[in-house]
């Protein structure tokens, strides 16, 4: 799904076009894309425990459905917030702006968007980890350099704790039901970056809480980027039931690389 063009605030041209001498360049209102489907055909699962059962999108909701297969004993492997080795199932899409590679070596501004099912909270503690990454072919965390939003849920609360992903760890918070989240991640020159989320109520768009958090490796140069979206679990070693669900979710996403060449000296 193509992500929504920058237009020059002077001319109207598309992709940014040239800012008049001495002036500022500016973008206000720029559309989300339209609600993800993971289930559309160009996304690619990789599961290597053999996972998920099945995956569904609602036309009408927006929402995904996952069902997963038993895993009784669990594993600290489908943590997407710890640890080094990550063996939890991920879809994933080639990252492009406008139909160009998003590449490590540029600086972009990623912004991820969720809204979780408080009602459909999932059969065990769940996560969910929605962002961009190097390889997400890769069971290897740092090879991976997953980054973006951060969505965890606990069965027995009402609320889902929402943040931050960074790599193998994240920063969240869960407060008055919240279920909704903006997740702005600056990621690339060859660096995983730092991110910073607000968790707005879904009423009136404003503020409940808010956080960051900084990635702590640096990523190799000249790499395409793809979008990530990983399913795992809370916590280490969950047991998973034949036929559990995880939490339902709908997701968003929109991304800007500025031409920082055209201004460095």
């Amino acid at each position: 799904m193509p992500i929504a063009k920058v237009f020059d605030p002077y001319t109207g041209a598309a992709n940014g076009g040239i800012v008049p001498s001495g002036g500022s360049a500016t973008l206000y209102d720029v559309p989300y894309s339209d609600p993800i489907d993971l289930t559309d055909g160009s996304w690619t699962l990789v599961d290597p425990l053999g996972l998920i059962k099945s995956i569904t999108f609602d036309a009408v909701t927006k929402f995904h459905t996952v069902v997963w297969n038993a895993f009784p004993l669990g594993s600290a492997d489908l943590n997407w917030s710890s640890g080094t080795n990550h063996t939890a199932p991920r879809w994933y899409q080639a990252a492009e702006i406008d139909g160009t590679p998003m590449n490590s070596d540029d600086i972009t501004n990623l912004t991820f968007y969720i809204h979780t099912d408080n009602a459909n909270r999932g059969n065990f503690d769940n996560a969910i980890a929605w962002g961009i990454s190097v390889d997400p072919t890769s069971t290897d965390a740092n090879t991976i350099a997953g980054c973006g939003l951060y969505a965890n849920a606990v069965v027995s609360n009402t609320n889902t704790a929402l943040g931050v992903w960074t790599v193998n760890g994240s920063a969240t918070t869960g407060i008055g039901g919240s279920d909704r989240c903006v997740t702005t991640y600056q990621y690339g020159g060859q660096h995983a970056g730092s991110g910073a989320f607000t968790v707005v109520d879904g009423a009136t768009g404003y503020r409940i809480q808010n956080g960051s958090r900084n990635a702590n490796i640096a990523i190799p140069g000249g790499q395409n980027l793809s979008w990530v979206l990983g399913l795992g679990t809370r916590g280490n070693n969950i047991p998973i039931v034949q036929d559990d669900e995880s939490q339902r979710f709908k997701i968003h996403r929109v991304a800007v690389k500025y031409d920082l060449g055209a201004i460095l000296t």
